[in-house]
């Protein structure tokens, strides 16, 4: 998995916390709670709307990469029973000189970067100086767009109104899947082509409820 950030990080922030927190503040993809600086800032609401333009087109390595990484190793310093990384705000996981920052940087931004944005374009240098330039404008657009459609098919996944939030963790296996149905909401879905352009992710509901099963799985069992 070469991407901004690593499987283990992934697993940490994703399936265990998110799957098992959901819609509590523990929760890392609460979306109305780590947006709450943004809706509170004295900011027009035009500002706002292209901050929020800005980060759907970097929605990878602008909050996935340094989240998940941060997730982690919170997860290592319990396990290994020693307290969790102290932080100076939630942008000092960036800090290259810090620990943490020097993994985000080593493990995530680098490798990736260097492969997608330097290496790949490189390779085109026979054909020329255009050709380089070409191959290295058409990564960078398909990394936003590709940031941009994530974003989409995500974000309004786990927000809204209409979902609801929890004050402490589950007590029960029947709270639990009863909290999947209530804190995720699933698109239109049931065709070919609206399951391709969603990734499978128009079934928040049912990848909530059963996340081992295929997407066809999914389309089966959603009008049950």
């Amino acid at each position: 998995w070469f991407d901004w950030m690593t499987p283990e990080a992934w697993h940490e922030e994703h399936d265990l916390l998110h799957h098992y927190r959901l819609g509590e503040v523990a929760d890392p993809d609460l979306v109305e709670h780590n947006l709450g600086w943004l809706r509170d800032a004295a900011l027009p609401r035009a500002a706002k709307t292209a901050l929020v333009a800005v980060m759907a087109l970097s929605w990878k390595w602008a909050y996935y990469a340094p989240n998940t990484l941060e997730k982690l190793q919170d997860a290592r310093a319990r396990r290994a029973g020693r307290p969790a990384p102290t932080r100076a705000g939630r942008l000092s996981i960036f800090n290259p000189l810090s620990p943490e920052g020097r993994e985000l940087w080593w493990r995530c931004y680098l490798p990736y970067a260097a492969w997608n944005f330097a290496i790949l374009p490189s390779l085109y240098a026979p054909l020329g100086p255009w050709a380089v330039f070409s191959v290295w404008s058409n990564l960078l657009m398909a990394e936003a767009l590709t940031n941009l459609h994530a974003f989409i098919v995500i974000v309004p996944n786990h927000a809204g109104a209409d979902l609801s939030r929890f004050p402490a963790p589950t007590s029960s296996r029947q709270e639990f899947y009863l909290r999947q149905i209530l804190s995720s909401a699933n698109y239109p879905c049931g065709d070919d082509w609206t399951d391709f352009l969603h990734g499978g992710l128009n079934y928040q509901i049912e990848h909530h409820l059963f996340p081992d099963l295929s997407m066809l799985q999914y389309r089966r069992c959603q009008p049950l």
